[in-house]
């Protein structure tokens, strides 16, 4: 994301507003987030901190972020006593720093259409944690979405989280900046952060963001931008990379399964509901912006995306976004634009019908994208952010030709529709903790 670090000498104007909104300042009472009468009121967590991943018909992925200072016991147990018990592998993951460990937990064996406990237990057998789960149908039907971005958990705040809990997605695709690694507190932003202070990031997060403590869980798949990689704006010169990719994937649980396919980086190819979701990897290979021979995916990872599309119904996810040359933000179109010119036309070569999810720029948007670029009409679904620096208004600062519908509150995107070789369709609602912004129908579709 490019703007001004957060230096109380130095504020853009964008961070000066998303602090106000942060304080709950005199501004509450002008703007149309005044409706919002408990802003960033929170309730005591309890428990610990789960997150369920990858899943399928028959496994489902988890971490848990525990205290090294006790044993802790895994369960996993269905809620009828007829189905059988399910499979459990679990590993931990730990550094001398610190006093929470994360243990990764893959259960196999699950039964499509129960519910199963996953519970944590202390040394003396005690329940302390207690949630729920299932399995996860991947054929194609109809299915419901959920798009996040930029989780500041400094920022915070459980009422846009009962919302999300509200709408009982079938999964959520994070895209990018689900920790702010490079801000230790809200004023104070470490431009380098180094491994320890990342893990401690990851882990202050995992310990206070509502969504991780959800009595029902929701099956996450999740990819980086600049903030949970490194520092602002970081590219492939970063030289933490193989240190955060480590902390990166034992945070998030999304290892290998046959619908889930790993790719360069950080990247996955997730494939499901009758379509092919490409979570890509926008920082480890990303050169300098503005140069001739410049990319944001990198040649390798590019050449791995071409070769495994086909011609379906297709999702290209990245942190930054795509068709973002109308803003001075981080986008493929504006920093990287021949590289950008060169990939749509590989994508129009492939027959796939594709589609566009990002992030990043702390508004959200929908984006009709013309026949000219792909062969036919697409969109570009934009979502940011659910808890991180905005104002009302900050999406009109930016005159977007493609664009249909926007806002500024804090937010996150739900879509609801179907996926099909030669039609995508679905509608999608932006949901704020109070009120809801816009919403709208989206199609791709051959000639």
């Amino acid at each position: 994301m490019r703007h001004a670090n957060l230096h109380f000498m130095n504020w853009s104007r964008r961070d000066f507003f998303g602090w106000m909104l942060a304080s709950g300042a005199a501004l509450k009472s002008t703007f149309s987030f005044a409706r919002d009468k408990k802003t960033f009121a929170e309730s005591p967590k309890t428990g610990f901190s789960i997150l369920q991943g990858m899943t399928d018909e028959t496994s489902a992925q988890f971490t848990i972020v525990l205290p090294k200072a006790t044993q802790w016991t895994v369960q996993i147990a269905p809620d009828k006593a007829l189905v059988p018990v399910p499979s459990l592998q679990r590993t931990e993951f730990s550094r001398d720093f610190s006093g929470q460990a994360v243990h990764k937990i893959f259960a196999g064996n699950l039964v499509l259409g129960e519910n199963y406990f996953l519970r944590v237990l202390n040394s003396d057998g005690d329940i302390k944690d207690e949630r729920l789960f299932s399995a996860l149908d991947l054929s194609p039907r109809k299915v419901k979405l959920a798009l996040v971005s930029c989780a500041m958990d400094h920022l915070h705040r459980d009422d846009i989280w009962r919302r999300f809990k509200d709408q009982k997605p079938d999964m959520a695709l994070f895209v990018g900046d689900n920790v702010y690694c490079d801000r230790r507190t809200l004023g104070e932003v470490v431009a380098i952060p180094d491994p320890q202070l990342i893990w401690e990031r990851y882990v202050a997060t995992r310990q206070r963001v509502a969504f991780y403590f959800q009595k029902q869980l929701t099956p996450v798949l999740a990819i980086w931008d600049d903030h949970d990689f490194g520092g602002n704006d970081s590219d492939g010169s970063f030289p933490f990379t193989k240190e955060v990719t480590e902390i990166f994937n034992t945070f998030f649980a999304q290892s290998a399964r046959p619908s889930l396919v790993e790719g360069p980086g950080i990247a996955r190819r997730f494939s499901a509901f009758g379509a092919d979701f490409f979570m890509l990897d926008g920082r480890t290979f990303r050169g300098k912006p503005n140069l001739k021979a410049g990319t944001l995916l990198g040649l390798e990872q590019e050449d791995w995306l071409i070769d495994s599309l086909n011609s379906r119904s297709t999702w290209l996810l990245s942190g930054s976004m795509f068709f973002g040359a109308y803003g001075d933000f981080e986008s493929f179109e504006g920093d990287y634009g021949p590289a950008f010119a060169n990939l749509l036309n590989r994508v129009r070569g492939t027959g796939a019908l594709a589609g566009f999810v990002s992030g990043d720029v702390h508004f959200s948007e929908i984006m009709d994208i013309e026949p000219a670029k792909l062969g036919y009409s697409t969109f570009e679904l934009v979502t940011s952010s659910i808890h991180s620096f905005t104002f009302p208004g900050h999406h009109d600062r930016y005159q977007n030709p493609r664009r249909r519908e926007a806002d500024s509150n804090h937010n996150f995107l739900i879509f609801e529709g179907e996926f099909g070789d030669n039609l995508m369709k679905g509608h999608v609602t932006c949901w704020t903790s109070g009120f809801d912004p816009f919403d709208g129908e989206v199609l791709a579709q051959r000639p």
